[in-house]
């Protein structure tokens, strides 16, 4: 959302200015305008006109932009371990810890970290795969919704995610690992906001 309205803003600034003042130039004068044409060296380049490369330098500007502010989210996976806790659940043998930046998860997408430990021993799991899916029950007329979410395994027990959430309420989010003695889940019950 802020970063839509960053990129709005330096739009409405930078590139529509610039874009109307070329519009207005080849209207007025014609194509030629926009490329200068020395007199007296007809080898010399010819070069760009001050629109062009003011609309250039605008465009590299919002591109820069852009890229650090999706840099300053952390681009996707990111250090979560400092996130606020969703839930700490044990079950099936495991101790399951979701963490999510904003504490709980958002419509929309959203990162995520699980950290699964094996309950007996307080060791994290050597899991070979986890996987994470929100399901929604059908309600009325509308049919059950399920997301499911891309992991990708760092190491001790952790596992950062990715998933988007269709809309706000009710969910069951169901942790599945594929550990050194088969396939375990725990399923918690969880809101949407």
């Amino acid at each position: 959302m802020v970063g839509g309205l960053v990129t709005s803003f330096f739009l409405e600034l930078t590139i529509y200015p610039a874009v109307f003042a070329v519009w207005k130039r080849v209207e007025m004068e014609g194509w030629s305008a926009l490329i200068r044409r020395p007199d007296r060296a007809p080898s010399v380049r010819p070069r760009l006109s001050p629109v062009w490369r003011g609309a250039g330098f605008a465009s590299f500007m919002v591109l820069a932009l852009t890229l650090g502010l999706v840099w300053a989210q952390g681009g996707g996976a990111g250090d979560l371990s400092s996130a606020p806790v969703v839930f700490d659940q044990a079950g099936n043998g495991l101790e399951v810890t979701l963490r999510h930046p904003d504490g709980a998860f958002q419509s929309g997408t959203n990162r995520f970290g699980i950290r699964v430990v094996d309950a007996a021993t307080g060791e994290p799991l050597a899991a070979t795969a986890a996987g994470v899916q929100l399901f929604m029950p059908a309600m009325g007329a509308m049919q059950a919704m399920t997301a499911t979410a891309e992991m990708t395994p760092v190491g001790s027990g952790e596992w950062p995610g990715q998933v988007s959430v269709p809309m706000t309420g009710e969910w069951r989010v169901t942790v599945k690992v594929e550990g050194p003695d088969g396939p375990r889940e725990v399923t918690v019950p969880t809101v949407a906001r």
